[in-house]
């Protein structure tokens, strides 16, 4: 059942058959009587090109003493996201039922109108959350003990023989290696954070308002970072075991908190039981012989020599189009099924617009055939609407995706008052997503694959004219970055210009995700030295930022319409940005306003919010003047 509308004028769209192309729905439109004679009732579907693809006529079913009932079937392709509307004639006088009023009344834009994707759609649980994202390494290792102001292990790790190339730090405070080690080995070097770890701080993750948890690979993988995937059918045994997966899962779902895994399926690593090219595993792999059972897996070029992710030797790309490759990922029995008996609710996929649709599509349905309420989410870093693909927008495959192509427009703006780029996220992502996609979005404070957040108002190295604001001007083993190091005025300042950026991030639609360590100002530039080790020293110092981060948790519980609300009429000026959110009804309505500068800035309110309470503040910001760095929420 799909439903929307106000107390005047509403409809709903009720499955009446199905089949394995498309649904057919019953749509009822029911309109207020006290509108007068109503007439010429229609039902528009259009596609996210804006073009018109039908007009249908809604017969007139029955009236009450409030409502008359206008009736008809439409059918939708099940891979198809459409934009309705309806339109009508009352007392003679033409006008639309559309989602929002921005346009006049005999007007109409693809933002006003409703979008519905036939079997698109995320679990309520991944809808405008806080979120977390975590690298287990590098969290907390259950092993460990303060000692002369070090975490030291109590005892010493069993290392299985197989990764004698891995090196332990002994202190948890060390920084991590950059670079490769004597024998050439790259992200080797571990802090043996493991499951039991992260399971010992589930309150700390939980007193952060954290209900989605999102781990980086814990499958067995030859580096620290877990992207060259050695056993997708078995866990690292720094992390833990599967059973330690199961106890964590079972303990963060007492907390109300949803854990998903990363899926690295684009590719494995070359020290792995499938490639095998060290001959480190007993089973022959694809490096060693055409006869493996493995072979099958990887892709090859025309000259039938194998393929590497964007030239990197140690990850041999993997073939989508493989059926063997296909079965042992998500065919009965296979990788997806053994990671969901580990008690997980999703999967992020890595890489994701590098994979085929077919194997996303194949990927979901594994996921549906454990979970009935699985969320999958996708490393997509531009719009994905616009990609050609269809691998959101269709029921049978992502929900969503990282938020890499709206966060980018935010940074730019408050970090180099670039309005235009900002401006033109918001019109592709409001106006493009499907609603399903747009709730349940990763809205990140910063990710594993970039710097951390404070180093991205800390440090003035970024260049605004790269690919994404973030990106450096030199690589991330640099001598730069090893020399690199905040001073205390600028952490102090840098926490005075992230925390607009970040509240801007945790109003709007979407999930809000904290990378753990951002809360306390973990330093890390580049995406290497921002995977270093949880700095627990940090806690207790930390705990006005800490309290800052908080309260976003506090207001998605307070304010549950914000979960799923409208957003618009926002405003972008050199100064500050402003935006609306709003229930359906438009009877729950929350402005928000940002400055992006370190003056004081005069802040016009629309003219609803007048009389609003204040319900968000930072630096004692006014309805008439947002302090330096300020922001300001109104609620009606």
């Amino acid at each position: 059942m799909i439903e929307h509308g106000k107390k005047d004028i509403r409809f709903k769209m009720e499955q009446v058959r199905e089949n394995e192309f498309e649904i057919e729905y019953v749509v009822i439109l029911q309109i207020a009587m006290r509108f007068g004679w109503i007439e010429r009732v229609k039902i528009s579907l259009g596609d996210k090109q804006g073009g018109v693809r039908r007009v249908q006529k809604m017969d007139y079913l029955e009236k009450d003493d409030t409502f008359a009932y206008f009736k008809t079937n439409i059918t939708l392709q099940k891979r198809q996201t459409y934009y309705i509307y309806f339109s009508y004639e009352a007392n003679g006088q033409f006008f639309y039922y559309k989602k929002n009023k921005r346009t006049g009344p005999n007007q109409i834009s693809q933002r006003e109108c409703w979008d519905i994707t036939p079997c698109l759609k995320a679990p309520d649980y991944a809808k405008g959350v806080i979120m977390g994202q975590i690298i287990v390494d590098r969290f907390w290792d259950s092993e460990r003990e303060a000692e002369k102001g070090e975490h030291r292990r109590k005892q010493d790790a069993k290392l299985p023989e197989k990764m004698s190339h891995r090196t332990i730090h002994e202190s948890w405070n060390e920084p991590p290696v950059l670079g490769p080690n004597k024998d050439g080995f790259w992200n080797v070097d571990f802090y043996l954070g493991n499951l039991k770890g992260l399971e010992q701080k589930l309150d700390y993750i939980q007193s952060l308002g954290i209900t989605l948890l999102y781990l980086n690979p814990i499958n067995f993988a030859q580096s620290n970072h877990g992207y060259d995937t050695s056993d997708y059918r078995e866990i690292d045994p720094y992390k833990g075991t599967k059973e330690d997966m199961r106890h964590l899962c079972k303990e963060a779902h007492k907390r109300g908190i949803h854990i998903i895994l990363d899926g690295v399926f684009n590719h494995t690593g070359n020290d792995s039981k499938y490639f095998n090219q060290y001959g480190t595993f007993e089973e022959v792999g694809a490096y060693q012989s055409k006869e493996s059972p493995y072979y099958a897996f990887y892709k090859k070029n025309e000259k039938g020599e194998y393929c590497f992710w964007w030239g990197h030797l140690n990850t041999p790309e993997c073939d989508g189009n493989s059926e063997e490759w296909q079965q042992y990922i998500y065919g009965p029995e296979g990788t997806i099924d053994e990671m969901f008996s580990w008690g997980i609710d999703g999967l992020r996929l890595d890489v994701a617009d590098e994979l085929t649709d077919p194997f996303i599509e194949g990927i979901n349905g594994a996921c549906a055939r454990n979970k009935e309420d699985f969320f999958l989410m996708g490393e997509v870093w531009k719009n994905p609407m616009r990609q050609g693909r269809s691998y959101v927008g269709n029921g049978f495959t992502m929900h969503s995706v990282m938020n890499y192509f709206l966060v980018d427009g935010v940074f730019r703006y408050f970090k180099y008052n670039d309005i235009p780029k900002l401006e033109d996220c918001l019109k592709q992502v409001l106006t493009e997503y499907p609603s399903e996609t747009l709730h349940s979005l990763m809205n990140f404070t910063s990710t594993h694959d970039m710097s951390r957040l404070i180093e991205l108002f800390g440090c003035d190295d970024f260049v605004q004219d790269k690919e994404w604001g973030w990106d450096l001007p030199y690589s991330n083993i640099s001598d730069e970055v090893k020399r690199h190091k905040l001073t205390q005025e600028e952490r102090e300042a840098a926490k005075m210009k992230l925390k607009p950026y970040v509240a801007t991030l945790a109003f709007l639609p979407g999930n809000f995700c904290i990378f753990l360590g951002d809360e306390v100002g973990q330093e890390g530039l580049g995406n290497l030295v921002n995977r270093g080790s949880f700095p627990w020293d940090k806690v207790e110092e930390e705990q006005e930022l800490i309290s800052f981060f908080q309260e976003f948790g506090m207001i998605r519980e307070k304010y549950p319409f914000l979960k799923q609300a409208e957003t618009d009429n926002y405003q972008i000026t050199p100064e500050y940005f402003a935006f609306e959110r709003f229930d359906e009804d438009d009877v729950e309505g929350i402005w928000f306003a940002a400055n992006r500068t370190d003056h004081e800035v005069t802040l016009t309110v629309p003219e609803r919010y007048k009389e609003a309470e204040v319900v968000y503040n930072i630096n004692n910001s006014t309805k008439d003047k947002l302090a330096p760095c300020g922001v300001i929420a109104l609620k009606i």
